[in-house]
């Protein structure tokens, strides 16, 4: 990797004076070490050089059963070994991961594939792979909220998918100095194995719950994590824990694609729940299996207390009345902590968690009472040029600040500029050239995509608001919607009306299920819709669908070409990505 150094501050007095005050920070003035990662990619050389980074591919033995293949994506695959055949931990994000973790496990046993655990729900979309390995049926084993996705989950999927896609960098370059930054992480070349294929829960297990397989005694523990879903392992005749909830990061208590609230109270008992037991080999979902009793300890307890330290001095500072961004600007983990193996802020990071509780805790209001009914972003960034005396000097403030390093006003500033002036191309040029410092500076992976996925388009580079060429995550809301009732998946046409569409209309429409022979009714009442199973009025037009097709307009699929017999769905919801 080459290295350079950038963000060295110039010696003006107004810019120096801010700098000096908040040199914190390497998105405003601190002097940051940038390199070229291996895939062309200008970054912070702490991110680029992380271990969470730079892992290889690597087929772990903890004991006599237990092996975890890790370092060949950012999820891990751990199967045990019993008398009957092999149990497996989490499948990956494909079809393309399924098969090399069955090519894995293929290289220690040719024992059949009995039974595949999730840990919870986003690794279990390489499932169906693990079918070419079994002698008959295989039984998932998962958390019973797993096994219930919400409405509300399926409802987002279509945003936190494009997001999720941001997030890993699916809108930038996979080489060249605008690259994604991102962990070793298999590209498949087929839409095969690019696919999706998670496989259904068939035993959605209790907390607490023993089930012997194979001579193996496995006991479940729900332990939320990332998602509430999460779900630990114990094997206590192999002192062997497989879970989700140790990582190599610093942890995502909130992530910026989107999640409901990570309550930090929830994964700080979880962890304080694996302290409990006697564990001497750990394998985790991220990262490398640890081994030693002591060890697996002094890891458990350096990172509960990392969240703990986190959760409790957000919540401290929202008692003294802080507002987020003073807290975000100011908890920082102790050094013992923040340098601790598996704490670093690669992947997400403690001011982004910090927001996060706060708006989980206390919602969207921080007493800022000029934020209850602000001025529309055009509106200010108008006032804003007009107080500076014109477009070109917000710009020449804006660029006297990128040149100073300080990037996060610089960007600050452009923004007001593109907001005034949306097709300002200067003004736009502008932003993206301090998202792009901003990016190269971040600290963690997220931040890094995010940024430059804004500066890209706004360049005109990509369109984030697309579906992008060649996802990172293949579109997984197929799985859910097919378990769910046909009211409940026409519910969700509930948050697709559009309301400029529909707002002067009244009218019942009766959706046929030409497959299924059922009947859902759709009422539409001027930009309102609701969605019920019987209905003893007047319909006012029957339409014919299958729900194959149903769940193609939920999901943003159906060809242009097939609403005409359906215009009703068509004309009144969005159903087109």
């Amino acid at each position: 990797m080459r290295n350079t150094t950038a963000g060295i501050c110039a010696a003006s007095l107004l810019v120096l004076a801010n700098c000096a005050s908040a040199q914190t920070s390497v998105y405003d003035c601190k002097p940051v070490q940038l390199t070229e990662a291996d895939n062309g990619a200008i970054l912070n050389a702490d991110l680029a050089n992380d271990p969470f980074m730079q892992s290889h591919p690597a087929l772990t033995q903890l004991n006599d059963r237990v092996w975890t293949v890790h370092g060949y994506s950012l999820a891990n695959c751990t199967f045990v070994i019993t008398d009957a055949g092999v149990v497996v931990f989490d499948t990956g994000n494909n079809i393309g991961q399924g098969k090399y973790f069955l090519s894995q496990i293929r290289s220690v046993t040719d024992k059949p594939i009995i039974a595949i655990i999730y840990s919870h729900t986003h690794y279990i979309g390489g499932a169906a792979a693990f079918l070419e390995g079994a002698a008959g049926d295989v039984e998932v084993y998962a958390h019973p909220l797993l096994a219930e996705i919400s409405s509300t989950e399926v409802a987002l999927a279509q945003g936190r998918w494009r997001r999720s896609n941001m997030q890993f960098g699916a809108y930038l370059p996979k080489a060249g100095p605008d690259a994604r930054a991102t962990t070793p992480e298999p590209d498949f070349d087929t839409d095969e194995d690019r696919a999706f294929g998670g496989l259904p829960v068939t035993h959605a297990v209790q907390d607490g719950e023993t089930v012997v397989i194979g001579g193996v005694t496995f006991q479940f523990l729900w332990t939320p994590a990332d998602t509430l879903n999460s779900l630990s392992v114990w094997l206590p005749d192999l002192e062997t824990v497989l879970t989700n909830t140790v990582s190599n990061m610093y942890y995502p208590l909130y992530t910026l694609r989107g999640e409901t609230y990570r309550d930090p109270n929830d994964i700080i008992g979880s962890y304080d729940r694996l302290r409990s037991l006697p564990i001497r080999y750990y394998a985790p979902v991220h990262g490398k299996p640890i081994s030693g009793k002591d060890d697996v300890h002094e890891t458990l307890t350096l990172q509960r207390d990392a969240y703990s330290y986190t959760y409790n001095q957000t919540v401290r500072g929202i008692n003294a009345g802080k507002t987020p961004d003073e807290m975000a600007a100011s908890i920082h983990l102790p050094p013992h902590l923040a340098d601790a193996e598996g704490l670093n802020e690669v992947y997400s990071e403690v001011s982004f968690a910090v927001r996060g509780i706060y708006r989980g805790l206390m919602g969207w209001f921080d007493e800022d009472t000029t934020e209850l009914h602000p001025p529309e972003a055009a509106v200010l960034g108008q006032a804003i040029v007009d107080g500076f005396g014109g477009g070109g000097a917000v710009l020449a403030a804006a660029a006297k600040a990128q040149e100073e390093g300080d990037y996060n006003l610089a960007a600050k500033l452009a923004k007001y500029a593109v907001d005034a002036e949306p097709d300002n191309d200067a003004a736009k040029l502008a932003l993206a050239r301090s998202l792009r410092s901003l990016s190269q500076v971040s600290v963690s992976l997220q931040a890094h995509n995010f940024y430059m996925t804004e500066a890209l388009d706004l360049e005109g580079k990509t369109n984030r608001f697309a579906p992008p060429a060649d996802p990172v995550f293949a579109f997984s809301a197929k799985l859910p919607l097919m378990r769910m009732s046909s009211i409940d998946l026409a519910k969700l046409l509930e948050s697709r009306i559009n309301p400029e569409k529909s707002g002067s209309l009244q009218r019942v429409y009766r959706l046929n299920l030409a497959d299924t022979g059922e009947q859902v009714f759709v009422q539409i009442r001027r930009g309102v819709a609701e969605v019920t199973g019987q209905y003893s009025g007047s319909v006012d037009e029957d339409v014919t669908l299958t729900r194959p097709e149903l769940m193609a307009a939920l999901t943003g699929r159906l060809p242009p070409e097939t609403c005409e017999p359906i215009s009703a769905v068509c004309d009144f919801f969005d159903i087109f990505q």
